[in-house]
């Protein structure tokens, strides 16, 4: 993405990083496990427990300081641009990345399964992905088909064996939707007032 400056829309959807459920249910048990780990190595002396706050700790950390590096910032915008997926915590603006509407047909929804199969078992996250018109849409830090065909060909196969009962090339140019939350209806509004052509589908 050239520039960070967001054009001013009064009709865009825009969500900003912030502690989701989701996210503050790992800070909170990372927070157990360090704190249980610590008390139990302090009284007994046990190496395992020692390991498990380190590892604990240094998990509570991470969490935090990704979280704090993008609190605040765009996560998702939809406007008269396109969609834009806002970057990761330490390569913000590298990483960030508007796609136009005439790149997209149609933007997925769609839930992976702790068994890989769709309904059974667990949901273990929720994904927006974008299915293109005519090509593939590349994100950064993927594997471009153009540049890097052996990459991109392996991304798919393990895409299509962890996420089966969606296209590969919607899970490959997809974001998880983590640390931020998604108004589904608010989205298929506001795709439909910029772009009626593209549709929204929820994938399961």
């Amino acid at each position: 993405m050239s520039g960070m400056v967001m054009p001013s829309d009064g009709h865009a959807y825009v969500v900003r990083y912030s502690v989701s459920p989701g996210s503050f249910v790992w800070i909170a048990l990372a927070g157990t496990v360090t704190v249980s780990s610590v008390r139990i190595a302090v009284t007994t002396n046990e190496p395992r427990a020692l390991i498990l706050s380190v590892l604990g700790g240094g998990l509570l950390l991470y969490l935090l300081i990704t979280h704090l590096a993008r609190l605040g910032k765009v996560a998702l915008r939809v406007d008269s641009r396109g969609i834009t997926f806002g970057g990761r915590a330490f390569r913000y603006r590298e990483t960030t990345h508007v796609v136009p509407w005439r790149a997209i047909r149609t933007v997925v929804v769609y839930r992976t399964y702790g068994y890989r199969v769709q309904g059974l078992g667990g949901a273990t996250g929720r994904f927006l992905g974008l299915h293109g018109t005519e090509a593939p849409i590349v994100l950064p830090e993927r594997p471009d088909p153009i540049t890097d065909p052996d990459g991109y060909a392996a991304m798919i196969k393990r895409l299509t064996r962890r996420v089966p009962h969606v296209p590969p090339d919607v899970t490959y140019a997809s974001r998880r939707i983590w640390g931020w939350l998604l108004h589904q209806d608010r989205l298929t509004e506001v795709v439909r007032r910029f772009a009626p052509e593209v549709t929204v589908v929820d994938a399961g």
